[in-house]
This record gives C-alpha cells, structure tokens and sequence, in this order.
C-alpha cells in the first residue's frame, strides 16, 4: 500500500482532501449566506426607520383627530345644554298644570336649583318646585333632556335617591324630553319616572 511522505495512505489522504474540499465549500457558502443576511438587516433598519417615520406622523394625526374630537364633543354638548335649557325655561309656567292635573299636586314656582350636600357634593336640578299634595309636602324633582337614552335614565334615578335621602319627603319624578325611544319610555316607567314630551307644553292642561 503507497504510502504519503506523512505516513498516510493516499486513500485515506484523497478522503481527508475531499473532506477539507467539502468544508471550504461549507464556508464559502455561510460567508455568501452571511452577505445576504447583512443585506436583509440593512432593508429591516430602513424599513423600521420608514415605520417609525409613519407611526410618528400616525401619532400626530391621532393626537389632532383626538383634539378634533374633544372639540367636537364640547360643541354638542354647548348645543345639548342650550337646548335642554330652552325647554326647561318653556317648561316652567306650562308644569304646575300639567302636575295639578297628572298627581293632583298644588305646586308653586318652579326653576333651576343646585341642591348641596352635607358631604360637599351637589346635584344640579333642572326642574325644581315645592308644594303639596294631600296636605303633605311634596318635591318637584325634574331632567330635562333634548334625547332620552336610557343612561340619562339611570343617571336621573341615581340622583333622586341622593335627593330623597337629603330632603326626607315625597318626590314628583319627572323627564321633559323631545325625543325618546319606545323602550326607553317603558324603562323610564318601571324606574317610576313621568314622561313629558316638549309638545305637552303646547297644549294647555285639562
């Protein structure tokens, strides 16, 4: 058997060439694979520059919908307190008729009052009014509402249990509204709530 000058078959040294050969060719390709790699990290930085460029101006545009928003809300709500107001002002002199003839209630001046609290905290009342019914004294508790949701409901009822508590006697709930929808009026009845409507105050009590 031939023998290399290192003492090594020449089978055995044609086996490890071939075996370095296939390494160099390993290496040759993990560097080409390693070019490449750098190439798709350099397009991932640029294309995360580009997304934080986007989501930047994305935050910019959010935070003026947001303010847009803000403003907007602040409009409706001007134009909603308006409106509840103006019916509130139409309700005053039209109510102790309506109440006369509806609870058999001899009720005097009715206006806006704000009721404070031992605790500090207060409740805006839109329709307020004192007078009696069957010689015991009673209070005229009203909301008034350009559209009644059922929220405005559940808000109103909350309310009034903060009145009773504080006032200690027999309340006239009422809501004056122009609008509210069919399930809502009937959630309003089971919360023991009259409803008005902005017409009634057209139309004189019978």
């Amino acid at each position: 058997m031939a023998e290399t000058l290192e003492g090594i078959s020449s089978k055995v040294y044609r086996a490890i060439v071939t075996v370095v050969d296939d390494r160099m060719l390993e290496i040759k390709v993990t560097r080409q694979n390693f070019d490449e790699l750098k190439g798709v990290v350099r397009e991932l930085a640029e294309a995360q520059k580009r997304t934080e460029t986007e989501v930047r101006e994305l935050a910019k545009d959010i935070r003026g919908l947001t303010r847009s928003h803000k403003d907007l809300q602040r409009q409706v709500g001007g134009i909603s307190n308006t409106i509840g107001y103006e019916l509130e002002d139409k309700s005053y002199p039209i109510l102790p008729a309506l109440l006369k003839r509806d609870f058999g209630a001899e009720v005097g001046r009715l206006y806006r009052r704000f009721l404070l609290y031992p605790d500090g905290r207060d409740d805006e009342i839109n329709i307020y009014g004192e007078g009696k019914r069957n010689g015991q004294k009673v209070y005229v508790i009203g909301e008034a509402k350009a559209q009644l949701g059922r929220r405005d409901v559940d808000r109103f009822v909350r309310m009034l249990k903060r009145v009773q508590a504080f006032l200690d006697a027999e309340l006239i709930p009422l809501v004056l509204t122009y609008a509210v929808h069919p399930k809502v009026e009937e959630y309003a009845a089971t919360k023991g709530l009259k409803i008005y409507w902005s017409y009634d105050l057209q139309q004189p009590a019978i």
